[in-house]
């Protein structure tokens, strides 16, 4: 669809005419709009501004649509503001009549910001019902055929990092299993003191660094260390802890969520208040801080680690191409997941991580608390060999040797431009 509004700076003569508002170009009469703003631009000698904002506010009312209840999916990169060859301004909309499976774009400017261009599912509060990526399907858009199919696809994917990160007849003792390294980059020896393990060195100092880091509870200390020994720009949030909206000269704090896939632990006991959370995904998080790259993820929010695969088919598929790094933490009991759609998300995850280049590179396999895991785990995850389980602590009644917690640090080795619109489609 295009919406075109015209309207002239200078009268014209009567043997010319714009094509849009020509009261005889092929027997087409003049839009009542448009006849109103060229009679108050030309006749009245209205300021051009009046006219202007009356097309703006024609144009908003031409998207509404009350079938939708709200504004039409129309990104905002497509509207654009033309002079025709007599002088008229055009203000143009085109809806795309493409697949629903288009991706972000950016564009430089002169000065060399970046200009992220988000992907139509922004363009809409409502999450979308049908994936974005060229593959994989969201849960709820598959039959149970088809549901228990792409199950076992990704369960192959939790089967090879699960025996990788705790391999069976190997390491007997939990503490083998507590920092294990994977692949050949050197962790950052200055930043993790107290978790979050992340491979050096530091971005060069040529560019901008950026780093979000969420689930921070009352302790920054790794974000500070980001800041001090990398000199990134942070982005750190909690909605269970109050802190300054200052963690450090080049650090904010914000008390928000990442989205879940149901209600976990802490907001169930109404923990840092009992007002809803304010939250949003790290897809709408990167359009909104507007950066190209994250050159650090870190991701540590008692089940949001299940929910970034189901944000990234709604709102972004090549998300992950736009990060560098990831330090994540997994809690896979049924405290935080509960269901087969959970599991299939858990189990896309690292799918989605190999498809845009990441390489694990360190692991550590430790308990969670006794609370969480004597709820054991869903099934799936025991048939594809996932380490989930726990046994006693002689002598101590209050806790137990575990294995059903999880942090990995993950490289994005494939920074070839444009790789997400070759990826392979089975």
């Amino acid at each position: 669809m295009v919406v075109t509004t015209a309207f002239n700076r200078k009268p014209k003569s009567s043997n010319k005419v714009a094509s849009t508002s020509s009261s005889s170009d092929h027997g087409r009469s003049v839009p009542p709009s448009n006849a109103l703003i060229r009679m108050m631009c030309c006749s009245m000698n209205v300021p051009l501004f009046v006219p202007l904002l009356i097309a703006f506010f024609l144009l908003f009312l031409s998207f509404y649509d009350d079938s939708s209840d709200g504004i039409s999916q129309i990104p905002m990169s497509s509207l654009s503001v033309n002079s025709d060859s007599d002088g008229a301004l055009l203000l143009r909309s085109s809806s795309s009549s493409s697949s629903s499976r288009s991706t972000s774009t950016t564009t430089s400017t002169s000065a060399g910001a970046v200009l992220v261009s988000p992907p139509p599912a922004m363009s809409s509060i409502k999450p979308v019902t049908k994936s974005l990526h060229p593959k994989w399907k969201l849960w709820t858009e598959m039959s149970p055929s088809e549901q228990m199919a792409a199950l076992d696809e990704v369960g192959q994917y939790i089967k090879k990092y699960g025996e990788l990160i705790y391999p069976k007849g190997g390491a007997k003792l939990l503490s083998e299993l507590s920092s294990v390294k994977h692949g050949d980059c050197i962790l950052d020896p200055d930043i993790g003191s107290t978790g979050h393990s992340i491979c050096g060195p530091a971005p060069p100092s040529t560019k901008p660094c950026h780093f979000i880091s969420f689930g921070i509870n009352d302790d920054p200390s790794f974000d500070r260390e980001v800041a001090n020994v990398w000199k990134c720009r942070g982005f750190a949030s909690d909605p269970t802890v109050h802190h300054p909206s200052k963690l450090h000269d080049l650090v904010t704090f914000h008390n928000i969520a990442a989205t879940t896939l149901q209600d976990n632990e802490e907001r169930l006991v109404n923990k840092g208040g009992k007002v809803d959370w304010w939250s949003t995904s790290f897809p709408k998080l990167r359009f909104f801080l507007g950066l190209e790259t994250i050159d650090l993820l870190k991701i540590d929010c008692e089940g949001c680690e299940v929910a970034l695969s189901r944000d990234m088919l709604r709102e972004d598929p090549w998300f992950l191409h736009h990060v560098d790094q990831i330090s994540i933490e997994t809690h896979v009991t049924k405290t935080w997941m509960t269901t087969q759609e959970h599991v299939y998300y858990f189990g896309l995850m690292f799918a989605l991580l190999e498809e845009a280049g990441f390489k694990m590179e360190w692991s550590s396999v430790f308990g969670c608390s006794k609370r969480h895991e004597v709820m054991g785990c869903m099934p799936e995850l025991e048939k594809y060999g996932w380490p989930c389980g726990y046994k006693p602590w002689p002598g101590r009644q209050k806790v137990v040797k575990g294995w059903s917690c999880q942090e990995f640090t993950w490289k994005r080795y494939d920074n070839e431009p444009g790789r997400e619109n070759k990826v392979a489609v089975n």
